[in-house]
C-alpha cells in the first residue's frame, strides 16, 4: 500500500488502513486466540464484538 501513496492513496488513508488493521488483528487475537479467521466467520456477532472492543 505504501507504494501507492501519492498515486492511488493519500498518506493519511494509508495510516488509517494500518491503524484499522492493527485494531482488527488485536481483536481477533484476543477474542479467538488466532492470527486470522476465515471471512465466512465474519458475521453479525463478530461485527458487534469488534464494535464493543473498539
Amino acid at each position: 500500500m505504501d507504494s501507492l501513496i501519492g498515486k492511488d492513496f493519500a498518506a493519511g488513508t494509508a495510516e488509517r488502513y494500518r491503524t484499522c488493521k492493527k485494531h482488527l488483528t488485536d481483536f481477533v487475537k484476543k477474542k479467538y486466540k488466532k492470527n486470522d479467521i476465515p471471512v465466512q466467520d465474519v458475521d453479525h456477532k463478530f461485527i458487534t464484538g469488534l464494535e464493543y472492543y473498539l
